[in-house]
């Protein structure tokens, strides 16, 4: 397992406190496909997370120098904390370790990164200057044999006490250790021990503007060669290269100005372009390293002039691509026809791949695309399904057979991308929404194919009643299913539970809400899933209009009460799934629940989120008296599946007199309600109870002491509860704090004051003793 205490005390020596607030990031140990994932905050805040990352198969790693929060380049450095060595060729990384402990300034600490390598941390005073900092990272790298990518102060490092998982069969826990107690150094005293060593550094020279050996050959193969580059497609290190290399492949064949006005026309094609930026970056390029020569190898345009082109094709004609709510959606039908077509030549072009690819959206918060068809697919799905053609992915007839890179890569085209997804059946399918930051959202749900038709639906209205006889009870039940059905996606802040002995036909209400909403959308998770992991994971979450759970018991595990409360109640919730950062998403999913046990969940009087019904069906003789036997479920299955019986009720459900917003916000209260309330009182509230009832001493007058609460409960073999456990039993009930006694009472006890609870405005503090009967002690 993970070692807390390893991590905490590099943290420390590196900070000088555990609870600073670092930078994190999170990389995946074998599948460098998968997106990194930044996090900004202490060890204490973050712990959980990351041990679930890496658990994953995330390796962990933190900024080692301070950064700003407004970012993790170089140009965020705040300052540096200490210069670190990546001892990583086993071949002599043993003897560099031992060299570098046996130097002079010592280094303060070392860890075992994985077997037979190591890094070595020379803690220091904070200091800024990025420069210099690369300057003697360089010494060291060169001295010890190091990583000689190691150099930057903006650079990650993995994290002790968690795992290094590139052998996922043999996973290495990174442990480190103290090398001596010395402080920080003084960064001249590392410096100066190092000052003779001369780095071997192998630099290109730099050309000034106009270097006739990195021109192109004419400002029209250069335009030519800038429109076979997509912005989106380059990360800022290419694309500062490839700035560099463009101004000075054009500087003799135009105007400076008509060069930025070409080159930024090209920068807006890109989603993040920042005008200032661009003003910046090219205003700082007075000479290059690059040219021409650069450009030939980053793009095709060498092989045009290659096959004696004498003059360049015309410049690529990148026309906005279409907002993807403006684009006519295809049917899950039609996609899995369109697949099977024979229409399709063998090589797609541009125009092909935008109806071959047609309704697919790349979702950047998941790094997945979504299909028409409603699936989220990571890249084997995709080339599973979408595969079986080759694809033209660039101007000089390059192709692929790979979908995934054809629909994200491809220069010609490539499906719409946005950052998450919304689900809002009440809006356009496929919709785009921004958010408050200007992120855009796509809209994934798409209207299920619900059959309905007329018909009787007296055996439906039949089976309820056995259940639930109170008409009162069976029309708040008719209520919300209707709701349900009626207005999809429209939040009800309560759920009701219906507890009844098993095999009164539950399922039943599963498959007519699964029939009645597409069953795509109503998940029926097990209550085990939601007590093991649904305070953790929940993406089984995302995208449903019911979620619908069966022998639910929590009277063990309260906790789970908090974890239910903001999945019933809120429009929005935090969802995360494993391996895939937590991010806000919808949450229009209403919730129904099915037990056998009458404490299933805790509920009282002011209870606002359960509607709780308790059958007359509590034992197997019920459902005999009352006729439900097989031969009965045969007959009513048989109705549902086989005479349109789903059919029937879904629609009159659709039919039913309910209108929008008129279902309560509140669970109304059921004929079985006070039962409940009662049935849920904890061992502690029943005794403050039967203390109130009984007229005990501490008790009266609309007060109650919390020190004879805890003499009580203890009476009663109750251990002895906290004050945070007091409160909100008596919180629950009504009461709140008043304040502490003006003297103590020996009654309750002669050393300390008692705290009171009232339920009444207008009582004091002083009176409480007086209203019990109690004589002043001393």
């Amino acid at each position: 397992m993970t070692d807390y205490i390893q991590a905490q005390e590099f943290i420390t020596l590196l900070t000088g406190d555990p609870q600073t607030v670092m930078d994190w990031r999170l990389i995946h140990d074998t599948n460098k496909g998968e997106l990194a994932h930044n996090y900004r905050g202490s060890l204490d805040q973050l712990y959980q997370t990351l041990v679930q990352y890496n658990q994953s198969g995330w390796g962990v790693f933190c900024c080692i120098n301070a950064m700003d929060g407004q970012g993790r380049e170089l140009i965020n450095v705040h300052h540096i904390r200490a210069h670190v060595v990546d001892m990583d060729n086993v071949m002599s990384s043993s003897d560099s370790y031992n060299r570098s402990v046996n130097s002079n300034p010592q280094p303060q600490y070392a860890l075992q990164s994985s077997p037979n390598k190591y890094h070595v941390y020379w803690f220091v005073e904070p200091y800024a200057g990025n420069d210099y900092y690369t300057a003697l990272q360089r010494k060291l790298v060169q001295v010890y044999d190091g990583d000689k990518k190691v150099i930057d102060a903006s650079r990650v490092m993995r994290v002790p006490g968690f795992y290094h998982l590139k052998d996922p069969q043999n996973p290495h826990l990174i442990q480190g250790w103290r090398i001596n107690q010395n402080l920080p150094y003084n960064i001249n005293n590392l410096d100066q021990a190092y000052s003779n060593v001369n780095v071997i550094v192998r630099t290109s020279q730099r050309s000034p503007l106009g270097e006739e050996s990195m021109s192109a050959p004419s400002l029209e193969w250069l335009q030519y060669a800038l429109s076979l580059v997509d912005p989106n497609d380059i990360d800022r290190g290419e694309w500062l290269s490839f700035t560099a290399a463009f101004k000075q492949s054009g500087w003799n064949h135009a105007s400076e100005e008509v060069l930025y006005d070409i080159w930024s026309q090209w920068c807006q094609r890109f989603s993040g372009n920042d005008v200032a930026e661009n003003l910046k970056l090219w205003g700082s390029i007075k000479d290059s390293e690059v040219g021409w020569s650069s450009i030939e190898r980053r793009t095709p345009v060498k092989a045009y002039m290659d096959f004696g082109f004498d003059k360049p094709p015309e410049p690529r004609n990148h026309q906005a691509q279409p907002q993807p709510e403006n684009i006519a959606q295809p049917t899950p039908e039609q996609v899995m026809n369109q697949q099977q077509s024979d229409n399709f030549p063998e090589i797609l072009d541009e125009i092909d791949c935008r109806e071959w690819f047609k309704g697919c959206y790349f979702i950047g918060q998941m790094g997945k695309i979504f299909s028409p068809s409603g699936r989220f697919m990571n890249q084997t799905s995709f080339n599973g399904l979408y595969g079986g053609r080759h694809f033209l992915i660039t101007s000089t007839g390059k192709t692929t057979d790979d979908a995934w890179k054809a629909a994200l890569r491809s220069t010609r085209y490539t499906i719409p991308k946005v950052d998450h997804v919304r689900f809002l059946p009440e809006e356009q399918p496929y919709s785009v929404l921004n958010d408050s930051m200007g992120r855009k959202g796509l809209n994934i749900y798409i209207p299920a194919k619900i059959e309905h038709a007329p018909g009787d639906v007296s055996i439906w209205l039949d089976h309820v009643s056995r259940i639930l006889p109170d008409p009162n009870d069976q029309k708040i039940w008719y209520d919300y299913l209707a709701y349900c059905v009626k207005f999809p996606g429209n939040k009800i802040p309560w759920a009701p539970l219906l507890q009844s002995t098993p095999g009164v036909g539950k399922t039943v209400f599963f498959e007519v809400m699964s029939h009645a909403l597409g069953s795509m959308y109503v998940y029926r998770p097990k209550a085990q899933q939601l007590v093991s992991s649904g305070s953790k994971f929940n993406s089984w979450m995302r995208g449903k209009l019911a979620i619908m759970v069966d022998e639910i018991k929590v009277d063990e595990r309260r906790e789970l009460v908090e974890v239910l409360k903001p999945m019933i109640t809120d429009s929005l919730i935090e969802i995360e799934g494993k391996g895939v950062d937590q991010d806000m998403e919808d949450n229009p999913a209403n919730w129904i629940f099915f037990t056998n046990h009458k404490n299933a969940i805790p509920v009282n009087q002011n209870d606002r989120r359960y509607c709780v019904f308790y059958s007359q069906l509590s034992t197997e003789r019920d459902l005999i008296n009352a006729g439900m036997d097989k031969p009965y479920f045969d007959r009513l299955w048989y109705w549902l599946r086989e005479q349109d019986g789903l059919k029937h009720v879904t629609n009159w459900l659709l039919n039913y007199p309910i209108e929008k917003n008129q279902i309560p916000v509140r669970a109304p209260e059921s004929s079985t309600q006070q039962e409940a309330i009662r049935i849920s009182r904890s061992p502690l509230e029943i005794v403050i109870q039967d203390c109130l009832k009984d007229r005990v001493p501490g008790f009266l007058g609309g007060y109650i002491s919390e020190t004879v609460v805890i003499k009580r409960a203890k009476a009663h073999g109750i251990r002895s509860p906290s004050r945070e456990a007091i409160r909100s039993v008596l919180e629950t009930m009504g009461y709140f704090e008043l304040g502490r006694t003006p003297v103590a009472y020996a009654q309750e006890d002669v050393t300390n004051k008692s705290l009171i609870y009232t339920c009444a405005n207008g009582l004091t503090v002083e009176n409480y003793g007086p209203t019990q009967g109690y004589q002043t002690f001393g």
